[in-house]
């Protein structure tokens, strides 16, 4: 697959991979990035970093976005769990990021074959027309027929029972929806 073949060139280089029907989309590299925790959102890009306090989730999300200082962008992101008490107003506590999203400096949306590119800076642009070029053909990709196979039944089994005691009780507290 050519989603993998990119990826698999990436090296070190952030990356956010969606797949959706026959749709690959790689967002690389970050041009903004907002992150929301309980308390605050903040936007970093170019350099700069600005900062909101959390009053409503989707008022606050709003501004950062808009305050991204860029046009005609797609986000790429992941939510925690937890961001659903933060959204129903139930108590979150405020030790990791409840979402993270990037604007990607490059975008690939790769579909029966054929790869759309898209960046603001067209050096990375030209750059990125290049090195597609340059990736092996698919049927020449090596493909691994070794499978693994990892027995996970019980893995973490003491503490895993240990949770779904307290988070029945959560639930009959009505604490989730």
């Amino acid at each position: 697959e050519l989603a993998v073949d990119i990826v698999r060139h990436l090296g070190d280089t952030r990356y956010t991979v969606y797949e959706h029907r026959e749709q690959w989309c790689i967002g690389i590299g970050s041009l903004a990035d907002v992150v929301l925790h309980a308390n605050q959102i903040t936007l970093n890009s170019q350099g700069k970093r600005h900062t909101w306090p959390m009053q409503q989730f989707a008022a606050s999300l709003s501004q950062a976005i808009g305050a991204i200082p860029f046009e005609g962008f797609r986000l790429y992101g992941a939510a925690r769990f937890e961001l659903a008490r933060l959204i129903h107003g139930l108590p979150v506590p405020d030790t990791q990021p409840l979402l993270q999203l990037a604007a990607p400096a490059v975008e690939l949306r790769l579909e029966q074959g054929k790869a759309v590119i898209r960046a603001i800076d067209k050096n990375l642009l030209d750059s990125w027309v290049t090195r597609l070029g340059q990736l092996p053909a698919s049927e020449d990709t090596a493909q691994s027929t070794d499978s693994s196979i990892a027995d996970i039944r019980h893995a973490d089994a003491a503490a895993y029972k240990q949770r779904v005691p307290a988070a029945v009780k959560q639930i009959h507290a009505g604490d989730y929806e």
